[in-house]
């Protein structure tokens, strides 16, 4: 089998579990911490003194308001979407934090970013079950698998450096099998043939891989 495949397997399952854990986690401590301002804030009115800009489009803003008292506070603004100097907006700030204001997002912000977590979320399903896919037909390739010479029937470039086959084999049995195979090191062309092992399942469906000479 091609080196490396244990492996591979292995850290799809661990991004896979860690997305599915790590994203309502940060679900939970966003809203937990937008909730808080919701309901234990002050609304006050906020001018922006200071942008920074920062990489990947992040910035960090700067803003003044005045409080109960009349004085006028120079607090770090979360704002959820870009800004510029001199810009008037409504904040929400707590008392155990003056130094900070936390300006809500909009409704279809909200939308978009529920969207954006749940596709990533069903996403970390998705990686972490072809993980355990992937290390299931490696157990048994390493346990029970049988070589084979396999020739090629269908070759399509999927990068510069990589192609997915198409190749047809024959079992022990006799039977005919036609499967997917990816090569990497060399251009494959029609006819090439590659050692293989594969494995029959119970439903006489196989799989296979290519033998890493």
């Amino acid at each position: 089998m091609q080196k490396g495949n244990g492996v591979r397997a292995l850290m799809l399952s661990l991004i896979g579990f860690a997305m599915i854990i790590f994203i309502p986690w940060l679900c939970v401590k966003s809203v937990s911490s937008a909730m808080n301002y919701l309901r234990n804030g002050t609304e006050v009115q906020c001018r922006v003194v200071s942008v920074e800009e920062h990489k990947k489009g992040k910035q960090l803003v700067h803003a003044v308001y005045t409080d109960d008292t009349g004085e006028e506070i120079l607090a770090e603004a979360t704002m959820n979407r870009r800004t510029s100097k001199g810009e008037s907006f409504t904040a929400l700030v707590t008392d155990p934090y003056p130094e900070k204001v936390y300006c809500p997002p909009s409704n279809s912000l909200i939308a978009v970013f529920a969207v954006i977590m749940t596709a990533l979320w069903i996403s970390g399903f998705v990686v972490f079950f072809m993980g355990h896919h992937d290390s299931i037909v490696n157990r048994m390739l390493t346990k029970n698998g049988k070589p084979a010479l396999a020739e090629v029937v269908s070759v399509k470039q999927i990068d510069q450096f990589a192609y997915e086959c198409k190749m047809r084999y024959n079992d022990s049995r006799g039977g005919e099998h036609t499967g997917k195979f990816f090569v990497k090191k060399s251009r494959p062309v029609i006819g090439d043939k590659f050692h293989i092992v594969y494995c029959l399942k119970k439903n006489g469906k196989a799989v296979a891989d290519i033998i890493e000479i």
